[in-house]
């Protein structure tokens, strides 16, 4: 196994474990959106 194959393996594992674990510690929170109709 080459040196990149190995980095591009590792790379991927801890991308996997990085988003699992942001999912699990971010907490749910509202987002208010809104359009303009008129500006000036």
């Amino acid at each position: 196994m080459t040196q990149t194959v190995k980095v591009n393996l590792l790379k991927e594992e801890l991308t996997e474990k990085y988003i699992a674990t942001k999912q699990t510690t971010l907490d749910d929170y509202s987002i208010f959106m809104a359009m303009a109709e008129d500006i000036g």
